[in-house]
């Protein structure tokens, strides 16, 4: 069973104010110099946030997608909460200025959280603090709470239902946490279940149920079903659920592997997890979480620089939290802990944030420059087929086909039915299907994902014209690989025709 709090653990109320309004200082500093450095108008490094922020925009206009034709506002969104908070936001903000709020807001909700994950379990003011920041500088969390996407509001939301589940009593909180953790990302849905096991009371299950409602409904009334569909699109483009396990486990192993060094010195506190039930339920989930991808999509687990992963490094702060309950010499041992990943944290934060700033400065100039260049090509012309829909998606003005299916459902059964069973070798099928179907004009590639995937050379080889239009001046500051090409494209019935 997990261990009840002394009631010399409890703290007061005034202690916990001063720490709490220490935690929304530190977050309004990094906001403001983070805003100092990077200017008023926000820039997210990755193109999946402008998805987010895409879709948030066409909800709130209640009008049909201008980019997507027939697509519904949220396909392409895997988590709801972000959307709809960032939906929210664009009322009385700017759109870009709504992300960044939520954005922050995730920041703010996760320095709070491991700061009172810390005081329940007992810890002095100076420690909770100490943790706050450990967890808040490890590995590469900076980089994924301000890239865009949901990562900052999952890392929050995962360890507030560590808090509440730490507590003496149940509480309603937790239970309506576990309702709303699947739609801040799908998988946290096996964190909610075994959550709720462990409550074991009725009445949990109808709070938890009650905060799913709303967003069920949303769902299902925007896109006719209750499950993500980004899922389905990512599983079948990449098709890796069909690959000999041994390849599997050995991708995933290489990923654990990175993702492991990032951490560092946080593993240490691993080994406590298996002395509370609350820990065990960590462990478990982690299992379960890493064997899923494992199966069907192992690729993930390196997805920007192991985002998924993120979700399980509340249990490794909750591993610390739980030491200063004990004797004098394991919260010595906590602290020291915490420290070490702080230390490192810190020590590695100019490497990890070059990796910020390289992909802030290509959002910012290369898919701008695209997203430019693209507007100026005829309407009549055709959509453009192309595999990264945010940025153009959001700044654009151009009618956009998406080919791994993310905002363009259509290309999901046609990669289900020909790409996924073929372990993705028939993946220019269904792509060419695609663009014969949406009667598409132009091809958007990244040239270092037409290195591996070869649309554009394997459509010329079944006798497209495939031509590339958009040149680079020689002292462009993209790296080539790093650089989307724009193809025309003719196909070869049109090009048979009188």
């Amino acid at each position: 069973m997990h261990a009840k709090l002394s009631p010399q653990t409890h703290r007061s109320l005034s202690t916990d104010t001063v720490l709490a309004l220490l935690v929304g200082f530190v977050v309004l500093v990094a906001f403001n110099i983070h805003r100092f450095l990077y200017g008023e108008t926000p820039v997210f490094p990755t193109d999946d946030a402008y998805i987010t922020l895409h879709n948030a925009v066409v909800l709130v206009s209640g009008k049909p997608d201008p980019n997507f034709v027939g697509t519904a506002a949220l396909c392409g969104s895997t988590s709801l909460v972000h959307v709809a908070l960032t939906a929210l936001f664009c009322l009385a903000l700017p759109p870009l200025t709504a992300l960044n709020l939520t954005l922050w807001l995730g920041i703010l909700l996760y320095g709070l959280g491991l700061m009172r994950l810390a005081r329940v379990h007992g810890a002095a003011p100076w420690q909770a603090a100490l943790l706050m920041l450990a967890g808040l500088f490890a590995a590469q969390t900076p980089f994924q709470m301000l890239n865009g996407l949901e990562t900052g509001l999952a890392l929050a939301g995962v360890t507030w239902a560590l808090v509440f589940a730490s507590q003496e009593k149940s509480t309603r909180g937790l239970a309506v946490l576990c309702g709303l953790l699947p739609f801040l990302r799908p998988e946290l849905i096996v964190l909610s279940v075994l959550l709720l096991a462990k409550e074991r009371k009725l009445a949990s299950l109808g709070w938890a149920l009650s905060a799913m409602t709303p967003f069920l409904l949303l769902l299902w009334a925007n896109t006719g079903s209750v499950i993500p569909q980004t899922i389905a699109a990512k599983r079948a483009y990449f098709a890796e659920s069909g690959l000999p396990l041994g390849e599997k486990l050995a991708i995933a192993g290489r990923h654990l592997g990175a993702f492991a060094a990032l951490v560092g010195t946080g593993a240490i506190f691993l080994p406590t997890l298996v002395r509370t039930s609350l820990g065990r339920i960590g462990l478990l989930f982690a299992l379960v979480l890493i064997a899923a991808y494992v199966q069907s999509l192992p690729m993930a687990l390196l997805q920007y620089y192991h985002r998924y992963l993120y979700v399980l490094l509340p249990f490794l702060w909750l591993g610390c939290a739980s030491l200063w309950r004990l004797k004098k010499s394991l919260g010595q041992a906590a602290s020291i802990g915490a420290a070490l990943v702080l230390a490192q944290g810190l020590f590695t934060f100019p490497t990890h944030w070059s990796t910020y700033e390289g992909w802030y400065q290509e959002v910012s100039i290369e898919l701008d420059g695209l997203t430019k260049f693209c507007d100026t090509i005829p309407d009549e012309e055709g959509p453009l087929l192309l595999h990264d829909a945010g940025y153009m998606g959001f700044a654009g003005r151009k009618k956009l086909v998406d080919m791994v299916g993310l905002k363009t459902p259509a290309a999901i059964p046609l990669h289900q039915r020909l790409t996924e069973p073929s372990v993705g070798k028939k993946r220019l099928d269904a792509v060419e299907a695609l663009a014969k179907e949406k009667h598409c004009g132009f091809l958007v590639v990244l040239q270092g994902w037409e290195e591996f995937h070869r649309i554009g050379a394997g459509l010329q080889a079944r006798g497209w014209t495939v031509t590339p239009v958009r040149a680079f001046a020689p002292d462009y500051p993209v790296p080539e690989r790093n650089r989307y090409q724009v193809y025309k494209l003719t196909s070869p019935s049109l090009l048979s025709s009188p």
